[in-house]
């Protein structure tokens, strides 16, 4: 599904004037919440992450012509935590009482954007690979189309997703339950059980393939 019939779909389900320049961005923001709970193959990168001496952070725009998304899998190297940001990561440090000043190898990892944040700082470069799953291309054009998600959930991630984020925003403070924005909720969530699944035998087929070769 295109990005204009998504937009058509959710526009013609909320039928709210106000929200008709919004619910691109919303379908986006859904796309990219779902990528952030499943690992999709399509947007699976290996990078080679570089610390830079006597600061706590370095930028990833190196890695595949530019990173922008999620560190998942550090390669080779268990001793290495990974928050999912800088919070959390200063909130550790900050619980066992440690200096942001320290030297030493990596312990500690948050992505946020295009910068990487380690700690401690090795006092000479230090690479670590990592496998990292980017975020989905922003949808823009009417003929854009989310190729990194399979067709049979565009409609619940890309439409529901949308309609669930503005339903949030209508019904917020109404005395009775939230029947629309609980509804459009339960079927954004079965488009990402859906993409879940599709994952999972995609990557059993993969591998079926593999072994029969």
């Amino acid at each position: 599904m295109n990005f204009a019939k998504m937009c058509e779909e959710a526009n013609e389900i909320i039928q709210d004037a106000s929200y008709i320049d919004k619910i691109g961005g919303y379908i986006n923001e859904a796309f990219l919440q779902a990528a952030g709970q499943v690992n999709l193959p399509d947007l699976k990168r290996l990078g080679t992450l570089n610390t830079i001496p006597d600061q706590m952070f370095a930028s990833l725009r190196g890695i595949s012509g530019g990173f922008n998304g999620r560190i998942a899998v550090i390669v080779g190297n268990l001793d290495i935590q990974v928050f999912e940001d800088l919070d959390a990561m200063l909130n550790e440090i900050s619980f066992y009482d440690r200096d942001t000043t320290e030297v030493g190898p990596v312990e500690f990892l948050a992505l946020e954007g295009h910068t990487l944040w380690y700690f401690p700082s090795p006092a000479t470069p230090q690479s670590i690979m990592a496998i990292l799953y980017g975020n989905p291309l922003v949808l823009s054009l009417d003929e854009d189309i989310p190729t990194a998600f399979p067709d049979t959930v565009h409609f619940n991630i890309g439409v529901h997703g949308a309609c669930y984020f503005v339903f949030d925003q209508i019904e917020d403070g109404i005395e009775e339950a939230k029947v629309n924005t609980a509804s459009h909720y339960a079927l954004f969530q079965k488009g990402i059980t859906d993409l879940m699944e599709w994952v999972g035998k995609n990557k059993k087929h993969n591998i079926t393939s593999i072994m029969n070769v």
